[in-house]
């Protein structure tokens, strides 16, 4: 019993700390549903709803650790995309921009699901603030995940990062 609790407690405080972030200015609100298993506490599985301001979704590149070429979306498989009326959306990985690329409109709202594979722990995060820097299980099965690792988001117009929650 002690270790759901403590499993739960963690995911509740990543999504407080999260909440925050869900809606900016004029921009609409996206919604995410994440679920992990006590069977596999290294996979969450994401469903969320994000009305796309441009044709793209992305994760912070960050660079640290520097093998790891895609950044935060190394962890991440995308199960699906479809529109608002369930209609599949063609989507591919871009190397260069490191955003996957979808065949929208901007400013459709899209439905999205996809998993999160917890094997941060596999490299080396000193330099990013080592275990502070990075999801990781420990061994009495509590979990620790930022944000960053968990989130697709998508990218303004402007230029800036925007974050949904």
């Amino acid at each position: 019993m002690k270790k759901h609790k403590t499993n739960s407690f963690l995911f509740l405080i990543i999504l407080y700390s999260f909440s925050g972030f869900s809606q900016v200015g004029n921009f609409p609100l996206s919604k995410y549903h994440l679920k992990i298993s006590e069977d596999n506490l290294r996979l969450v599985e994401v469903k969320a709803s994000i009305v796309a301001q441009e044709p793209y979704l992305e994760m912070n590149p960050w660079g640290i650790p520097p093998e790891i070429k895609e950044g935060w979306a190394k962890f991440v498989d995308i199960k699906s995309i479809s529109d608002e009326n369930g209609h599949a959306i063609n989507y591919n990985w871009n190397n260069v921009s490191k955003k996957w690329e979808l065949e929208i409109a901007k400013n459709s709202k899209i439905n999205l699901i996809y998993q999160v594979r917890l094997s941060h722990d596999n490299y080396n995060w000193d330099a990013g603030g080592g275990i502070d820097g990075r999801p990781t299980v420990w061994a009495d099965n509590t979990i620790f995940w930022t944000t960053a690792g968990l989130f697709v988001y998508m990218f303004q117009k402007t230029g800036k990062y925007r974050q949904h929650g």
